[in-house]
């Protein structure tokens, strides 16, 4: 177990990180590696997250994550979404997709944040939130962690959650919401069964207990998701403040929010997603360029399914108790939540 002091762990590193400003908008992040026999005369800190953006899933935390990087007070590192705090110790399938780009050794986790010098250090895993158990975990480590929420309509984050399950082969493709208010498992292509995420993960109210329960109201910041795509400028100074670093000025433009829908065509999706060679052999710029026009054949290959108004009636009824509950227990505005509002 890690217990962190001022969040520096004092170490030798396997690296040096020199960062070139060329605009207020943009840093860039360069790495050298050292011969191992040059350490012994270079002593360096080794840092640990101090702030995490820890919810939700699909509610726009990447899209944040992406924006907020840009600040030259912060440090994330080029791996998203560690989710150490929730597997950490545990063996897991590395071929299953599903656990793709999970961290669960503590040396590599740390090692992700090698050499950072900026104030702000931040881990990006929306899942945290959720899981009462990397709560406690954080807590230990980070006893003075601060903590972003971006809680969306949890109607339409369960929604956009099952069709992403679904585009992901998680789920069959006929899989409705009412499926999954008639049942909470759901039965994966292997015979493995787990609990559907879809409907539990919106109890805010119930995870938000959990949060106060470890962090003090101070250092936690909730905002919707739908405030913040609508507001990005305005909750951006909000968490600037929030953090305790100077005001800056986003470029908007980098942190687009995933498009939500199933593939129309899935040998093509199939295709499209698979790795390749190419991204270690050809230049930065071209494999930056390839990616947009591949995300964008993504995009024009999916069509989001409407929700039937039955079902999203008994949503609401599902979710009202947990609403009511949140706005006893934060200042939250709901009002971009069109189920609630």
């Amino acid at each position: 177990m890690v217990k962190i002091s001022n969040n520096k762990i004092e170490t030798l590193s396997t690296s040096i990180i020199f960062r070139m400003e060329r605009s207020k908008r943009y840093v860039f992040k360069i790495r050298f590696r050292l011969p191992q026999s040059l350490l012994i005369f270079m002593p360096m800190t080794k840092c640990f997250p101090n702030t995490f953006i820890a919810g939700v899933p699909k509610g726009g935390t990447t899209a944040l994550a992406s924006i907020i990087s840009q600040h030259p007070e912060v440090f994330i590192p080029e791996k998203k979404e560690p989710r150490y705090f929730i597997y950490k110790g545990q063996s897991l399938d590395t071929s299953d997709k599903v656990n793709k780009g999970v961290v669960t050794d503590e040396t590599e986790y740390i090692s992700m944040y090698e050499g950072a010098k900026e104030p702000i250090i931040i881990d990006g895993t929306p899942g945290y939130f959720s899981s009462p158990d990397a709560i406690k975990a954080i807590a230990q480590a980070s006893p003075n962690a601060k903590i972003i929420l971006l809680l969306r309509d949890p109607i339409e984050r369960a929604f956009s959650h099952l069709i992403f399950s679904i585009k992901m082969g998680y789920e069959l493709p006929n899989t409705t919401m009412k499926d999954v208010l008639n049942s909470d498992m759901v039965t994966l292509k292997n015979g493995f069964q787990r609990k559907r995420p879809y409907l539990v993960d919106g109890h805010y109210d119930d995870y938000l207990k959990i949060v106060f329960d470890h962090f003090s109201k101070e250092n936690v910041f909730i905002r919707t998701s739908e405030q913040f795509q609508k507001e990005q400028s305005a909750t951006l100074n909000e968490i600037t403040r929030f953090l305790g670093v100077t005001e800056f000025s986003f470029n908007l433009n980098v942190g687009e929010f995933a498009k939500s829908g199933v593939p129309q065509n899935q040998a093509l999706h199939n295709a499209l997603n698979k790795g390749g060679f190419l991204k270690h052999i050809l230049p930065t710029g071209l494999v930056n360029y390839l990616k947009n026009k591949r995300r964008t054949i993504q995009n024009n290959n999916l069509k989001k399914p409407e929700l039937d108004n039955e079902t999203r009636a008994l949503l609401i009824d599902y979710f009202k108790p947990h609403i009511t509950k949140l706005k006893e227990l934060s200042d939250i505005n709901i009002s971009y939540w069109k189920n609630f509002s």
